[in-house]
């Protein structure tokens, strides 16, 4: 089975977060994993917030970081936004929802298949 993880899902995997557990429970479930090329840099900007805003271990999380990057590159199937945009466009425009969140639903509708996120206000 598979499933779409957005850019929380997968931090949530690598990162101290209130929904490391679920996430890595929910997981198990599935055996293939989709997420989209921009992904990298969203989960490398909450890196970035840990180190910089919250002042968390520079190198245990470049070092989750780097398992996080590990992960997208060899267990993920990644899909180009540019494939996925005219889409994921018509959602956020209809729901109000940005495109950084809408390119996840539009990779889930045309595999037909959940997304997993993390985001409490979708």
């Amino acid at each position: 089975m598979k499933i779409v993880l957005d850019s929380s899902a997968i931090a949530a995997l690598f990162f101290n977060d209130p929904f490391s557990d679920i996430v890595e429970r929910t997981l198990k479930h599935y055996d293939e994993y989709y997420t989209v090329d921009f992904a990298v840099a969203e989960v490398t900007n909450v890196a970035w917030k840990r180190i910089t805003l919250f002042s968390e271990d520079q190198e245990i999380i470049k070092k989750a970081l780097d398992a996080a990057i590990n992960f997208i590159e060899t267990l993920c199937y990644v899909v180009s936004t540019n494939k996925l945009y005219k889409d994921a466009s018509n959602i956020d425009i209809n729901t109000r929802i940005t495109i950084y969140d809408t390119v996840f639903l539009a990779l889930a509708n045309a595999l037909k298949t959940k997304l997993l996120t993390c985001a409490i206000n979708m």
